[in-house]
């Protein structure tokens, strides 16, 4: 038997390729006839860069700065001419503490930075993972370290953060790092969200970056100014590209001034491993994420891994740590078998405790694959 062990990470608990190796040391511990494949999966959020890391990886330093602007350092890699970044790394929601949270103030400057320095490398082509972001500055902050400019109604320079939007007038590209024009950068993007409305950046994504209901508006606002002065710098309309609305309006602004492509993290890692080599000969899929919602279905990894395996009629199996019910309907119909690892009486914090997830998650496959085996 071929199964393909592509799961996604278990966030706050476990991460990407652990849940791998419990499924594959699982499954041994039950046969030794079980030809197991490893394909730890990410979208565009956390884990990403990991995913896309290979032996030959170069891991750069960078000094940069984090959202709130206090010196850091973090980490990109280097796959041959490529800079692989992850937004998370300098402009992510776990730099910050809780009580900091706050998507008026903080600022994609510091991914920009990292950006800066890899074109100052030599580097020209770009894959940038925005999810776990802790902004809504619709990619401002990292514009502006490459040398944009935001100018208000009266001509003063503004500063950062999502902020400024509302006060932007004016789009200066004379001081734009020239290197630009030969750069290529691809958006892992794994939403449809527009850029701004109901659906929108800061409506669906602020408030669990700390914008309370004032603020969401606010930024919403913002939003809405910036699309209208990018139509009107260079004639592209933002709310028409699906996914504009990611990592804070990133992906908008990106698209808008960088020709940003975007496109899947989930395809983008599956095309880099090309794992579609390997689905006529595979008999299972076994997947998994920390929690299997409407989003799972429509956007993540779940999703992607059940249209690459529909034509071949390959069956999944699913492990979270919480399914929601909503979603078991769709589940039934895709065929999908979806299990829970938490134990009952769990409290949330014992079930996310990483010994704790590893236990239940070895437990779940073996419980499954005894009944597999029947």
């Amino acid at each position: 038997m071929k199964i393909l062990i592509a799961p996604d990470a278990f966030k706050g608990s476990l991460s990407a390729p652990e849940v791998v190796q419990i499924i594959q040391d699982a499954l041994s511990d039950f046969s030794n006839t079980i030809q197991s494949f490893a394909f730890p999966l990410a979208d565009g959020g956390e884990g990403f860069v990991d995913c896309l890391k290979k032996d030959s990886s170069s891991i750069m330093d960078v000094k940069t700065s984090d959202p709130l602007g206090r010196p850091i350092t973090a980490q990109y890699i280097l796959n041959e001419d490529t800079a692989i970044i992850e937004m998370a790394s300098a402009s992510g929601l776990p730099l910050l503490r809780e009580e900091e949270f706050n998507p008026c103030l903080s600022s994609t400057y510091g991914t920009g930075v990292m950006i800066r320095q890899a074109i100052a490398k030599g580097i020209r082509k770009f894959i940038i993972g925005i999810g776990g972001s802790a902004t809504n500055d619709a990619g401002t902050g990292l514009l502006q370290a490459l040398g944009f400019e935001f100018f208000d109604v009266q001509g003063n320079i503004l500063g950062t953060g999502g902020q400024i939007l509302s006060r932007i007038h004016r789009v200066g590209e004379q001081n734009v790092l020239p290197e630009l024009n030969n750069c290529h950068f691809q958006i892992a993007c794994d939403v449809q969200n527009p850029f701004f409305g109901p659906e929108g950046a800061a409506f669906i994504y602020a408030p669990q970056k700390g914008a309370n209901a004032q603020m969401v508006e606010q930024l919403d606002q913002g939003l809405r100014n910036f699309a209208h002065v990018i139509a009107r710098h260079n004639g592209k309309e933002i709310q028409k590209i699906a996914g504009a609305g990611a990592g804070g309006g990133i992906s908008g602004g990106l698209w808008a001034l960088l020709n940003g492509k975007l496109k899947p993290g989930f395809d983008i890692i599956c095309e880099a491993k090309n794992i579609d080599r390997l689905l006529p000969e595979i008999d299972l899929i076994i997947t998994g994420e920390g929690k299997l919602d409407r989003q799972s279905l429509e956007g993540k990894v779940l999703n992607g891994l059940y249209q690459r395996a529909l034509p071949y009629q390959i069956p999944i199996i699913a492990f979270a740590g919480k399914v929601e019910a909503d979603i078991l309907s769709d589940l039934k119909i895709k065929k999908i078998r979806a299990y829970e690892i938490s134990l009952e009486g769990q409290s949330l914090a014992e079930a996310m405790a990483p010994k704790q997830a590893m236990i239940n998650l070895r437990n779940a496959v073996l419980e499954w694959i005894g009944q597999y085996g029947e």
